[in-house]
């Protein structure tokens, strides 16, 4: 007769909670490039402004594929001597705003900031406060989807 042994691993099973970053790096700039099918690359690289970024990743389970949603807004400033800025309109273009979706989802992409305003403020050497909202338009097969953002955090310096 022969025997046959099964030996079931136990899966982990624990959830990991989601996670917010908040965070500001100096002497950076962002640079976006359109990948040539409607969408764009971003990419922080060394540069002269300071770089904003905001980066959110969902719960999720490590046995379970496709789970996970990572977004994130980053833009770039070079704030003046008193410490404080405001970016709306055209600014925003020029500060390379953009909101990415990172998933296995129909609406995932870079898509470039299209109204808003932010404003900053250094509090610290090493902190800022950014405040304000964005918006952005997300093209799908069915239309375009407009969603708008609201920021209120403090900002480190990495």
């Amino acid at each position: 007769m022969l025997a046959t042994t099964f030996v079931i691993a136990q899966q982990d099973t624990a959830v990991i909670p989601a996670k917010h970053e908040y965070k500001a790096r100096y002497q950076s700039q962002i640079t976006l490039t359109d990948n040539g099918a409607g969408g764009w690359y971003a990419k922080v690289e060394k540069g002269k402004a300071v770089v904003f970024e905001y980066r959110f990743e969902s719960s999720h389970q490590p046995q379970i594929a496709d789970d996970e949603l990572v977004t994130f807004y980053s833009f770039q400033t070079i704030p003046p001597r008193s410490g404080k800025f405001i970016l709306k309109g055209k600014d925003l273009v020029n500060a390379k705003a953009y909101h990415s979706r990172n998933c296995f989802c129909i609406d995932r992409g870079t898509h470039l900031v299209t109204d808003g305003e932010i404003t900053g403020v250094r509090l610290s050497r090493k902190t800022w406060l950014i405040k304000g909202w964005f918006q952005v338009t997300i093209k799908l097969p069915e239309g375009e989807r407009v969603e708008v953002k609201k920021i209120n955090a403090v900002y480190q310096i990495q």
